[in-house]
Parts: C-alpha cells; sequence; structure tokens
C-alpha cells in the first residue's frame, strides 16, 4: 500500500514492521520473558520521542535476556535487508544501543550504578 502523503506513507511503513515483528514465529524461550502478558507495546516500542526506561525495567531480572538480545541481533543483521525493521526493546537494549553493538562488538553492555538499567554506549541516566 502506498500513499500519496509522505507523512502517512512513512506512519504506514513503521506500523506494518511493528506488526510483521509481532507476529513473527517465536522460539519456545519467548513465553518464559518477563515482559510477556504484562508489558505494553507502548513500553516495548517506544517512538523516538518516548522514553524507553520503563520497557527496559521489564528485562532486569529476566532469565531469557540472553536469548533475547541474540535474537534481535541476529534479525537485525546490517547486512541483509532485515535491517531496522525490528526496533523496540529486546535483551534490555533499544535499537540505537544493539546498532552501536553490532558496529562494534567490542562494546560492553553495562549497567548503570545510578538506576540499574543495561545500556551500550553513553549511560542512561536516572529520570528525574
Amino acid at each position: 500500500m502506498t500513499f500519496t502523503t509522505p507523512c502517512l506513507n512513512y506512519w504506514w511503513t513503521s506500523t506494518k514492521k511493528i506488526v510483521n515483528d509481532l507476529f513473527r514465529p517465536r522460539p519456545d524461550w519467548w513465553q518464559d520473558a518477563q515482559c510477556q502478558g504484562t508489558a505494553t507495546l507502548k513500553q516495548m516500542f517506544p517512538s523516538r520521542a518516548q522514553n524507553p526506561r520503563p520497557g527496559k525495567r521489564f528485562c532486569v531480572g529476566c532469565p531469557v535476556k540472553p536469548e533475547c538480545l541474540a535474537d534481535a541481533v541476529a534479525f537485525e543483521d546490517p547486512e541483509t535487508e532485515r535491517t531496522r525493521t525490528f526496533g523496540g526493546i529486546y535483551g534490555g537494549l533499544d535499537y540505537r544501543e544493539r546498532l552501536l553493538l553490532q558496529a562494534e562488538p567490542k562494546r560492553m553492555i553495562k549497567t548503570c550504578k545510578e538506576c540499574g538499567l543495561d545500556f551500550v554506549g553513553r549511560c542512561c541516566k536516572k529520570a528525574r
């Protein structure tokens, strides 16, 4: 589907990407995730203007966090056409942080001492 207005085209493309991700086949570990059944779409798929911290809080202490992050990184392979189709919070990291991790694999995932959330790159500052 194509709209004549660029703004609607962007909205449709973004919405279609989120819907495609939501309905793709899930691995067995998915049902053990802490966010499963409790997190909202707005929390796990924040827009660029929204704060990702509420969604990231579901990942703290999640038993399948490493599997979730590995799945997201594998799905977002920058060498394939699947790039920029995933978004959202997976394995405690948002899309921007996962891109940083892929660009420089030697980067470390750190935990913020102030708020306890994981980050890559700049430290997430506690919300004021």
